[in-house]
C-alpha cells in the first residue's frame, strides 16, 4: 500500500527537478522579457499536457507538440504568438537534447504559422505627426524641455522606452570617426552606437544647461 505522505514528498522532489531544468534553460537568455515570456509559454504547454514531473517532461513526444499547436490555433491566437510559444518549447527541448536527457527534439520540424506580412506591426508616425510630437511639450518649463529632449532621442535615434531610461549623460559624449554618437544599451545587454542628430544633441544639451541653472538657483535660495 502506498504511503500518501511519501508519495507527496516524491512528487514535490520531482517537481523541483522540473523547476531546475527550467531555471538552467532560461539562464541562456539575457533578456528579462524573453525569459518571462518563454517561461509562461512552457508552463502553458505543461498545463495543457498535464505535466507535473521531470520524468513526464522527458517523455514528451511529437504528438504532444502537434496537439498543443492545434490547441493554440483553436484559441485564435495570432500567428506571431503561436510561433513564439512553439519556439519557446522547441528551445527547451533543444536544451534537454544538449544535456543528453532526451534522444531527439520532438518540437523540431513542427511547422509554425506563417506570418502574412514582412512589415513590422509597430504603427509608424508620418513626418507631420513626428514634427508635431517633437514640438508638443512646453519649451518654457524644465519639464517641457526635458520631454522635448526625450522625444528627440526616441524619434531621431529610434530608441525603445526601456533604452531611453537607462541613458546617462556620458552616453551622449561619444566620438566615433570624428562624429558624435550616442551609446545605447539594448536588448540582451548589447551595446550599440547611433549617430546623434544635431537636433537631438541640441535639445539634450539645452535640457542639461537648463537643469544646471535651475539647480544653482535652488541652491542659492536655500543658502539665503
Amino acid at each position: 500500500m502506498l504511503d500518501p505522505e511519501r508519495d507527496s514528498a516524491a512528487r514535490r522532489f520531482a517537481q523541483l527537478g522540473f523547476m531546475a531544468i527550467e531555471t538552467q534553460w532560461l539562464a541562456n537568455f539575457a533578456s528579462v522579457c524573453t525569459r518571462r515570456a518563454y517561461a509562461a509559454d512552457v508552463r502553458d504547454f505543461a498545463a495543457f499536457s498535464g505535466l507535473q514531473t521531470q520524468s513526464e517532461l522527458l517523455q514528451v513526444a511529437r504528438s504532444h507538440v502537434l496537439a498543443w499547436r492545434h490547441h493554440l490555433q483553436a484559441q485564435g491566437l495570432s500567428p506571431s504568438t503561436q510561433r513564439r510559444k512553439l519556439a519557446a518549447l522547441s528551445s527547451l527541448m533543444e536544451h534537454l537534447l544538449d544535456e543528453q536527457l532526451i534522444p531527439t527534439n520532438p518540437a523540431r520540424g513542427v511547422r509554425r504559422p506563417r506570418l502574412e506580412t514582412h512589415e513590422g506591426k509597430t504603427p509608424a508616425l508620418s513626418l507631420e505627426q513626428a514634427k508635431a510630437l517633437l514640438e508638443a511639450p512646453d519649451a518654457n518649463t524644465l519639464k517641457g524641455v526635458r520631454d522635448r529632449a526625450i522625444l528627440a532621442v526616441m524619434l531621431l535615434g529610434g530608441l525603445r522606452r526601456a533604452e531611453v531610461v537607462t541613458l546617462r549623460v556620458r552616453d551622449f559624449d561619444c566620438q566615433r570617426a570624428g562624429v558624435a554618437h550616442l551609446r545605447v544599451l539594448g536588448k540582451g545587454g548589447k551595446t550599440r552606437f547611433i549617430a546623434a542628430a544635431p537636433l537631438m544633441r541640441e535639445r539634450v544639451q539645452h535640457y542639461l544647461e537648463m537643469r544646471w541653472h535651475s539647480f544653482k538657483a535652488m541652491s542659492a535660495c536655500s543658502c539665503e
